[in-house]
């Protein structure tokens, strides 16, 4: 059966062959390992579970090798671009539907997109993960929120320090520079640190998501982390502006 699914219903011609876009498969598998998880211990547990491999195979077709790096690409061929931020929700659901089933396949997969994901961090702007692999122009919300909550994860199914402390860097960096100081919602004007530009986009309607990041059921259980956690989640009542930070060259 076809794992890859199609973008259209019915098919339509066109520049593609009709394979959805990674961040159509990934949301799909987000959706798929949603309902998984809420059919444990119900009649519905079995028919979920036989649905694991084929999910699993789908979002396979866009893992792909490009400038010695392996991650999901936006179409499933080479020669294409890739989000971090595309790959962080894959990886967080790698790490869900490991600490569900315990199958190591899904740790395994998360485990190496860390050093692509994070290889997306540098020192511009003091630290921080881009948005586009190839048009390393901006450093957003949408790519360090996800990638604090992935590497908390990881803390969690492993207990290995490197990913607690990475993510608790992470979380500082995204809250000195995209969390709103005024209100929390409105925008943030933030100085491009190279050339003294000022960018005030925001995506308001994704406020309300990195709100509920923050209040992960992920921060709760990781005793040797409960400093950071508390702080995590009392930092989650003032959600951040999902603001780009603009890098003109």
């Amino acid at each position: 059966p076809r794992t890859c699914w199609q973008t259209y219903y019915p098919k339509e011609q066109g520049y593609w062959d009709g394979d959805a876009v990674v961040w159509g498969q990934g949301g799909g598998l987000s959706a798929f390992v949603a309902l998984r998880e809420a059919s444990v211990d119900t009649e519905q547990e079995e028919y979920y579970r036989s649905l694991e491999d084929d999910m699993f195979k789908g979002i396979q077709h866009f893992w792909v090798t490009d400038h010695g790096r392996t991650a999901y690409s936006v179409y499933p061929d080479s020669g294409n671009d890739r989000f971090y931020d595309d790959n962080d929700w894959l990886a967080i659901d790698f790490c869900d539907l490991y600490a569900l089933t315990k199958n190591k396949k899904y740790l395994e997969k998360a485990q190496a997109l860390y050093n692509y994901i994070y290889s997306g961090w540098d020192d511009v702007l003091g630290g921080g993960i881009y948005w586009c692999e190839q048009q390393k122009h901006s450093k957003n919300t949408c790519s360090n929120a996800p990638g604090t909550v992935y590497a908390l994860k990881l803390y969690a199914a492993t207990g290995d320090e490197r990913y607690l402390a990475q993510g608790k860097a992470l979380y500082a960096w995204t809250k000195k520079h995209l969390l709103d100081p005024e209100d929390g919602l409105g925008e943030l004007h933030l100085a491009d640190l190279l050339a003294g530009h000022i960018n005030d986009s925001c995506f308001r309607h994704l406020v309300s998501l990195l709100s509920y990041l923050l209040r992960a059921e992920a921060f709760w259980g990781l005793t040797r982390a409960e400093a950071f956690c508390g702080l995590t989640l009392a930092a989650a009542a003032a959600p951040f502006s999902f603001t780009l930070i603009t890098l003109l060259r």
